[in-house]
């Protein structure tokens, strides 16, 4: 079997303007056309038997509407994780929320949302996670939209000394 665990798929009615910036930043053309179908269809070619969906929230008024759309993928061939924001001051309400949708666990990408990995701000993030029971997906190193690294190496090792029982997923 094989599992593409580092995707990302756009409701319909965004996805190609999302792609088109997307692809104005990092210089390169997208494999599909950030769709669940054109995921779909990207997975028959690649003969990927399921595609874990990363959903990238950047701002605190996106996470609803991010858990909406994630929600419909919780089996199947493509399998989206749920989102939130380190500055989301109800963030024991929607990890619960994202829980009882049936979702596995949460992408943060420390470089769009702005903090450090390793910043105590998101420490209660990381612990309700870990009590959920829901993994988080990090992303790591270096990313063309920022300057700083937020989430490095070390910072990952010193959340895992932290929060030994939190199931993590480094990318990148």
């Amino acid at each position: 079997m094989i599992i593409d665990f580092h995707t990302h798929m756009f409701p319909d009615k965004i996805a190609g303007r999302t792609l088109d910036y997307l692809s104005g930043i990092f210089g390169a053309s997208p494999f599909a056309d950030g769709t669940y179908t054109g995921l779909c269809n990207s997975m028959g070619k690649g003969a990927v038997d399921i595609s874990i969906a990363l959903p990238a929230v950047t701002k605190v008024s996106q996470v609803a509407s991010i858990n909406r759309f994630a929600s419909a993928y919780t089996e199947g061939p493509v399998i989206s994780f749920g989102g939130i924001h380190p500055e989301c001051e109800n963030y024991k309400e929607i990890l619960k929320e994202i829980k009882n949708l049936g979702l596995k666990g949460i992408k943060l990408h420390p470089d769009y949302q702005n903090f450090f990995a390793d910043d105590e701000k998101a420490f209660p993030i990381y612990q309700k996670c870990s009590d959920l029971g829901l993994m988080i997906v990090f992303h790591g190193g270096y990313d063309p939209m920022c300057d700083v690294i937020h989430g490095s190496p070390k910072a990952f090792a010193e959340i895992h000394k932290k929060f030994p029982d939190l199931t993590m997923v480094l990318a990148h």
